[in-house]
């Protein structure tokens, strides 16, 4: 097909339009239907140059606060992880931990002596208790109430 490739380009848009297109928006005309192309990727090309479509993410304000409370939600769930994590290593024996900065240690009052007990006397020695038993709300195989 031996076009003029410039006079395709000059009368491209056809001056027709629909009224409600904004005013610097013209229809194409037959000849300038021509300057769109694809390629094999079937995207779009007007007169050799790509033509891109994007898409801009718009959110309602609502949608944005529940985002922002799902972030925050996030953020507290693993700081609480964290802090499990780590009172569990310490329970663990696997890191050592020291007292909170803001809290004393909690002292250990000392327990006074007394004097040792009895020794026990030896389980023949000992009375025979009959076995009591359990109250019936707390029978094996009961549930609680």
């Amino acid at each position: 097909m031996a076009d003029d490739w410039e006079a395709i380009r000059r009368d491209a848009r056809s001056g027709d339009r629909a009224p409600e297109w904004p005013e610097n928006v013209k229809g194409i005309s037959m000849a300038g239907s021509a300057l769109l192309g694809v390629d094999d990727q079937n995207r779009l090309y007007w007169d050799g140059h790509l033509v891109e479509i994007r898409r801009r993410l718009d959110l309602t304000f609502w949608q944005k606060l529940g985002a922002v409370i799902i972030v925050f939600g996030a953020l507290g769930a693993v700081a609480q992880g964290v802090d499990a994590g780590f009172n569990f290593g310490c329970k663990q024996g696997w890191w050592s931990c020291l007292p909170s900065a803001g809290r004393p240690a909690r002292a250990v009052a000392p327990q006074p002596t007394a004097p040792a007990p009895p020794a026990a006397a030896p389980p023949s020695e000992l009375p025979a208790r009959s076995p009591q038993p359990a109250p019936p709300n707390l029978t094996p195989g009961s549930k609680f109430r």
